[in-house]
């Protein structure tokens, strides 16, 4: 996080402004997609989602106070959309973080059913905060984190698969 990208936790009217990501995950059989004819439910596949910061040279503090919250996909045909400002309700929260806590590594879990997108997230907890983060994501499904902000600085994001 860096200059306009160091939007603070959703507390803060700035939260906007932290990078956005697009997280995608999809089965790697057909038969783990949900069939049109068939009323049985798809298999559950579970993730975890990993945020990592890294101390940097700019960092005043040795750990900020990070988390991260991941939210439904604003329009489903356009993935490359950047969630707005009015669509940050409760209801568009899938899950985020339990608090934001000076921890090198803050991780969220869950369960998904077919090919699934979200919109993630990371952010320190007060805006201004310089500091470098890692996001990776894990799961049996094939994986992907795209940065769908326009950057300023560098930003990593992983794509693992376990």
């Amino acid at each position: 996080w860096s200059g306009q990208l160091a939007g603070g936790s959703p507390n803060n009217e700035a939260f906007i402004n932290n990078p956005q990501f697009l997280l995608t995950f999809e089965p790697k059989s057909s038969s783990d997609q949900p069939s049109s004819s068939s009323t049985s439910t798809s298999p559950s596949h579970p993730f975890v989602l990993n945020l990592v910061q890294r101390k940097t040279k700019k960092s005043k503090e040795d750990l900020a106070p990070i988390g991260m919250t991941l939210f439904k996909t604003p329009n489903p045909n356009n993935l490359q959309q950047l969630i707005s400002l009015t669509e940050l309700t409760p209801e568009n929260v899938v899950t985020q973080t339990e608090g934001w806590a000076p921890q090198k590594t803050v991780t969220v879990m869950g369960m998904i059913t077919g090919k699934t997108s979200f919109i993630v997230i990371p952010s320190t907890f007060k805006p201004g905060m310089i500091h470098k983060f890692t996001l990776t994501a894990y799961s049996d499904c094939n994986v992907s984190i795209n940065c769908i902000t326009k950057m300023e600085d560098e930003v990593e994001g992983g794509d693992e698969q376990k």
